[in-house]
């Protein structure tokens, strides 16, 4: 039986789960809200983890089996967690959803979904000693039940995608990360997520210009640049509509941006690349705050932005 507790917090929030799933101006505004509590004292992603795996602890200890609205939930909150940057809660939901899986089960998409999301938390959280279990794991699966068969039902592209992240940025082994990135992108068909083909385009970029080889990195930031105006609806130039516009757009937006100062820095074009982190920011800014200071704000795209933003600006005095 579903608790009580749950149907009396998330089923009274009428349209929550919906909102997570639509990619629409209604999820971006989410963004906002939940960064103006975190930022005000409230950490509405903590205390919205914290709730959820409760409620999978106390189904755990009921023995009870979660129905496919809870696993569903648990899923696009971690997803959405992800794309505010909010990667410790997103990593306690994904565990706690992972502990619902039986030892003699058979791997199901949506278990396989939820390791491979949170392989990308350990990855970014520097966890690599978790990530490199999970990855143990998960290759054992693919090999052994043939999953890169089935495509349709497991996302093998995305899960190679995150091997390649991994080994990029424990200890900047490219041929690993090529050789990961490559079998991701060679899975990559007209049926793919849109989001993981922009994902699988922006690192392949980075990886080119970690080799000095700027006319694939172009290629590739051209064809994440591509994906991104058609999924995310621009007919123009995408980095001059970006700063722009009034439309709220996804945070996966600042991805393609980061990745093209860096490839801009790496050519020694020092202020266009800084004009671009800048950018950045104010693309940032529009999806996560609204008139407060930037650099008051505690979510992790801003510090980084900044820490990459204020090392160039010292590299190219150092230049001069």
């Amino acid at each position: 039986m579903q608790s009580l507790s749950f149907s009396g917090l998330f089923n009274e929030i009428r349209g929550f789960e919906q909102s997570l799933v639509e990619s629409g101006e209604r999820k971006i505004r989410f963004f906002k809200y939940f960064q103006g509590l975190v930022d005000g004292g409230c950490n509405v992603c903590a205390l919205l983890s914290s709730y959820f795996c409760t409620e999978i602890h106390l189904l755990n200890i009921q023995q009870t089996k979660a129905s496919n609205d809870i696993q569903k939930l648990g899923l696009e909150l971690s997803k959405f967690f992800i794309d505010g940057y909010w990667f410790e809660d997103s990593k306690r939901v994904l565990l706690s959803c992972l502990s619902l899986q039986s030892e003699h089960d058979l791997i199901e998409p949506f278990f396989f979904e939820c390791n491979v999301k949170l392989l990308h938390t350990y990855n970014c959280l520097r966890e690599f000693e978790n990530a490199e279990s999970l990855i143990g794991k998960l290759k054992y699966y693919i090999t052994m039940r043939k999953l890169d068969e089935n495509e349709g039902a497991y996302n093998v592209s995305e899960a190679y995608l995150m091997f390649s992240e991994y080994y990029y940025f424990r200890d900047k082994n490219h041929c690993e990360a090529f050789f990961w990135c490559d079998k991701a992108l060679t899975l990559l068909s007209g049926s793919s997520d849109e989001l993981i083909c922009f994902d699988v385009f922006c690192h392949f970029a980075k990886l080119y210009v970690e080799k000095n080889d700027f006319k694939k990195a172009k290629i590739f930031i051209e064809q994440a640049h591509t994906e991104a105006k058609n999924v995310f609806k621009f007919k123009n130039n995408l980095f001059k509509s970006l700063v722009e516009t009034r439309s709220l757009v996804h945070p996966k937006i600042i991805d393609l941006l980061i990745t093209y100062a860096f490839y801009l820095s790496r050519q020694l074009m020092f202020q266009r690349a800084i004009t671009t982190y800048e950018n950045a920011l104010k693309v940032a800014q529009k999806i996560f705050l609204d008139d407060q200071p930037v650099k008051n704000s505690k979510n992790y795209i801003f510090t980084n932005i900044f820490k990459e933003r204020d090392k160039l600006i010292q590299e190219a005095r150092n230049k001069k």
